[in-house]
């Protein structure tokens, strides 16, 4: 059975559906692992932080990590216990403010090793004018209206994030409120751009392998001819307006939003989204089909992959749920 050649372990930390890949690289030499997918609009990221051993891949909980912005340095991460404690890496937090040109560079040291990313925050090619909704009571659908630049070659996905704000009524009194935030997996089975192939068109490196489905929901400007698109989407209501603590209360409050984003994205980070589509599917060893396929790493003197991405959001205030037993 023919496979794909997968030179790295991958943790992709900032896709809250994100599937790890336990593969352990052809060398035998120990080298640093480092994984991150920062979004330029926030100013709190995580990196992930690993070594690749002979037989094994193994957590560094006392690894150092820092960040430099345009060659100073911002940050120095912060090892997250609770994030690492179920992970293959550990998870490390830090903070920087960041802006379309930007260089941001990683570097991670431990266990004697040192690796580095460096890369530059895209500007934002694409725009996400308006959102419109309709929901049959189980599902809500979606179509989002995008503009893209004139300049054709601009890489993009489509990204939902559910976003609660929720208060607990004790029988005594109502807790503050607190947040919850995650993203949510699209379902696009019916939209040309996201479902018509795996992120991209005819001429792209990865056209028409496998038949996975396009988890990831990227996407390139060459999937539609003119300048605006619409793509359309849908996501389980009970998903989008999870509520995580109605058994144990007798009351409860909750607002929920749901944040779409279009991403702006280089091409280096588009192609290992797309190869992502790939490992979540598992098709790198169940098609006999498949050509051998690099995983694409921009860590120098290790291993990873380090993405900076710029999202265009509308934000939509869902209805509110009240919960009273």
């Amino acid at each position: 059975m023919r496979k794909l050649v997968i030179h790295i372990a991958i943790l992709l930390g900032a896709l809250s559906c994100t599937r790890e890949v336990p593969y352990i690289p052809e060398d035998t030499a120990d080298r640093l692992i480092l994984n991150a997918q920062i979004d330029a609009s926030e100013g709190n990221h995580k990196a992930w932080v690993g070594i690749s051993k002979t037989s094994t891949i193994a957590k560094l909980d006392d690894a150092t990590l820092v960040c430099s912005v345009n060659g100073k340095e911002v940050s120095k991460g912060a090892f997250d216990e609770m994030l690492s404690r179920n992970a293959v890496q550990s998870c490390y937090l830090f903070d920087a403010l960041l802006h379309p040109g930007d260089v941001v560079r990683l570097t991670a040291r431990g266990s004697g090793l040192s690796a580095y990313a460096e890369v530059t925050v895209p500007d934002t090619t694409g725009r996400l004018m308006a959102v419109d909704t309709l929901s049959n009571g189980f599902t809500m659908h979606f179509t989002a209206h995008v503009k893209d630049n004139n300049v054709q070659g601009n890489y993009y996905r489509i990204a939902v994030k559910a976003k609660t704000r929720q208060s607990y009524y004790d029988g005594a009194s109502w807790s503050p409120w607190y947040e919850q935030s995650s993203e949510r997996s699209v379902n696009h089975s019916n939209d040309p751009i996201l479902d018509g192939r795996i992120g991209g068109s005819i001429g792209d490196d990865f056209y028409g392998i496998g038949n996975n489905s396009n988890h990831y929901c990227v996407f390139t400007d060459k999937m539609f001819p003119e300048s605006d698109a619409e793509i359309k989407f849908y996501i389980e209501d009970h998903e989008l307006r999870k509520i995580y603590a109605d058994r144990y209360y007798e009351s409860l409050k909750v607002i929920c939003y749901a944040n779409v984003s279009l991403v702006s994205m280089g091409r280096e980070e588009y192609d290992y989204l797309t190869i992502q589509n790939l490992l979540y599917d598992n098709d790198y060893d169940s098609s006999d089909m498949l050509e051998p396929v690099t995983v694409p790493t921009n860590v120098m003197d290790g291993t990873g992959f380090v993405g900076v991405f710029l999202p265009s959001t509308i934000s939509i205030r869902l209805p509110d749920i009240e919960v009273v037993r």
